[in-house]
């Protein structure tokens, strides 16, 4: 069923792209930073407790919606003698939309997929001390402008790591984003 629904709202992103707020195509660009707290508790918490963690983003208007590429820097506790503390890293890509609410209130949403890297305190089996698994997530952010190019925003982050064991992470966070026109050589690269 969470399938269903995931490919579900997936789908109207492609719907709704054509409200998207987005100008010509790397005509600007926004950076962002973020902290994000673990808000939900499953099986993954009676090993782990995840406290805040520290994102960034850059994300551009595309032909429909906008694309980020972002990271993500996560700790994880442990809480058990059988578990060590591990230090993730996601690396992401993102595609959403961008929908004016209100003159400078704006709401996104839009689906990304990544790579979490995990560096663990001590070894996990046969000597390694790193693991990598996919990252699915969705992502949905209301963002105000309080200048021209600058804003506020919260976000909340529905989190699916592909692994043995299943891991759904819900996340809450707040954050800060400027905007400006793209360099040149960067919008060059880009087309």
């Amino acid at each position: 069923m969470k399938k269903f629904i995931y490919i579900l709202l997936v789908a109207m992103l492609f719907v709704c792209a054509e409200k998207s707020t987005a100008t010509e195509p790397y005509e600007t660009m926004k950076v962002g930073l973020q902290f994000h707290r673990n808000v939900n508790q499953n099986r993954f918490h009676d090993y782990w407790h995840p406290p805040q963690g520290l994102g960034g983003f850059i994300e551009f208007p595309f032909y429909a919606g906008q694309i980020a590429a972002g990271i993500d820097v996560i700790p994880y506790h442990s809480k058990t003698q059988e578990t060590t503390n591990v230090s993730t890293t996601l690396f992401y890509l993102s595609w959403g939309i961008d929908i004016a609410l209100l003159p400078k209130l704006s709401w996104y949403n839009g689906t990304s997929f990544g790579d979490n890297f995990m560096v663990f305190e001590d070894e996990i089996r046969d000597g390694f001390k790193y693991e990598s698994e996919i990252a699915l997530m969705f992502t949905s952010k209301l963002e105000y402008r309080i200048t021209k190019n600058a804003s506020v925003f919260i976000t909340s982050r529905y989190f699916h790591l592909l692994t043995h064991h299943r891991i759904d992470l819900i996340y809450a966070g707040l954050g800060t984003s400027y905007s400006f026109s793209t360099p040149q050589w960067i919008k060059e690269f880009l087309e």
